[in-house]
């Protein structure tokens, strides 16, 4: 199973990505959404793994960008907030605009891959 993982801190992006990797997932990363859009909206990853706060596009475009090409993919939104915006808030709005769901930073990988794992189990 192929999943992207974007976020533009190097850190968090691999933080998220290395476990992944461990539980024998396909892991594509990107620090910018531009990078892999166009993969994305072909339906070439079955998770995307989104920051909310990114640079140029934006997570939140990115979201919306997926869940209107590419159905079936699951999106998951990750964010520690920014500025007086709590990360809380942020997943919500992401969860609103389509995400399926959503982590605050640092994410918990034990349920992430939980949940990757009951979606595996329902495809």
């Amino acid at each position: 199973m192929r999943i992207l993982v974007v976020d533009d801190d190097k850190f968090a992006m691999r933080a998220m990505a290395r476990p992944l990797r461990m539980a024998g997932y396909e892991v594509v990363e990107a620090m910018k959404p531009e990078q892999v859009i166009k993969a994305a909206e072909a339906g070439q990853f079955k998770i995307a793994i989104v920051d909310i706060f990114i640079p140029g596009m934006g997570g939140i475009e990115m979201i919306q960008r997926i869940r209107a090409s590419s159905p079936a993919c699951k999106i998951v939104a990750v964010s520690a907030g920014y500025a007086d915006m709590p990360g809380s808030d942020a997943i919500q709005a992401a969860i609103k605009i389509g995400a399926d769901l959503g982590y605050i930073k640092p994410v918990d990988m034990d349920a992430l891959l939980k949940n990757i794992r009951d979606w595996k189990d329902q495809a």
